[in-house]
Order: C-alpha cells, then sequence, then structure tokens
C-alpha cells in the first residue's frame, strides 16, 4: 500500500505534462496526495473491516467525504478541464440556456454540465441548473448529477426518493 502512496505523491506534479524522462526529483514542495492515495487507503480499511462490498462502499464515502476536492477549486477543475479538453467552460447558464437545444453529442453535453456544476451551490442547485437549460434534460442532470455528488454528496431525502422509485432488478 505505502508503494501506491508513493507513486501517486511522486506523480502527483508530473501528470499531463508527460516529461518523457526517468531525470527528475521525486518529490518536490510541491508535491501532494491525490484521490489514488485517499481511495487506496479507503480500500484498505474496507479490508481490515471484513472485505466485504458494504465495507468497501462506506469506507470510499467517508474518505471521499474527508477529502471531496483532493485540495482543489471549482476555479482549478475550470481551468484544467479548459486546458486539458480544451473546452469553453467560461460561458455562463444564462448566456446558454436562451439558445440551447436538445443535443445528444457529448460536446454539446458534457460542457454545458460540468458549467452547471460549477455554478452550483449544492447537489440540488447544481441538478436544478441543467434541468433548468432544456434540451437532453436526463442526461445533462445525469452527468452534472455524478459530479455534484462527488462534491457535495447526496442529501439523504432526495436519494431515498430517487431509490424508491427504481424497480426491483435496479
Amino acid at each position: 500500500m505505502i508503494g501506491a502512496i508513493v507513486g501517486d505523491i511522486i506523480g502527483s506534479i508530473y501528470e499531463n505534462f508527460g516529461i518523457k524522462t526517468k531525470n527528475f526529483p521525486l518529490f518536490e514542495d510541491i508535491s501532494f496526495f491525490t484521490d489514488d492515495t485517499v481511495m487506496t487507503i479507503a480500500i484498505a480499511e474496507g479490508l481490515m473491516n471484513g472485505g466485504k462490498p458494504d465495507e468497501y462502499i462506506k469506507s470510499m464515502k467517508r474518505f471521499g467525504r474527508l477529502y471531496p476536492e483532493t485540495g482543489v477549486s471549482k476555479n482549478d477543475i475550470k481551468s484544467y478541464i479548459e486546458y486539458c479538453c480544451k473546452n469553453n467552460l467560461s460561458r455562463t447558464l444564462d448566456a446558454i440556456r436562451p439558445g440551447y437545444i436538445f443535443d445528444v453529442s457529448c460536446q454539446g453535453t458534457v460542457p454545458e454540465a460540468i458549467i452547471s456544476y460549477l455554478e452550483s451551490e449544492n447537489f440540488e442547485d447544481a441538478i436544478r441548473n441543467a434541468v433548468s437549460l432544456g434540451g437532453d434534460s436526463d442526461t445533462l442532470a445525469a452527468i452534472t448529477g455524478s459530479i455534484a455528488e462527488a462534491a457535495y454528496g447526496v442529501p439523504d431525502n432526495i436519494k431515498d426518493r430517487a431509490i424508491a422509485i427504481l424497480d426491483d432488478p435496479l
């Protein structure tokens, strides 16, 4: 387990830079642990608590809530996605909403879902943002919901209501 943690910390500052050399410092003052370390520790805790699926889920949720943002702001997320994915996330929901139409493409859905999260204050607000755009609202809200869950968690009342709607096989 320590090997995974060491690798995560060392690799943290080189991710997405493709340095293509073995000549680099192992640790820098800006080295940090990421979600990989957090989830590695969660898996270890799940194993120590019996190794049953419920134990893994419980540990991953607990550690995920302790470290919901691996220390980055919404602005950092926005900048990273704009840089790496070449998506324009500088638009606002108010600017998108009037002309937005049903669009099932990734290019026409994912950036809008991310913006719905970026402009949100909590889980419910994120979902309301996504649906308010119109178009393929179930897909927009599903993508936004997955992002918002990682950041905010899902309130019990919303989670319970959704689970009650599912049929037995689901």
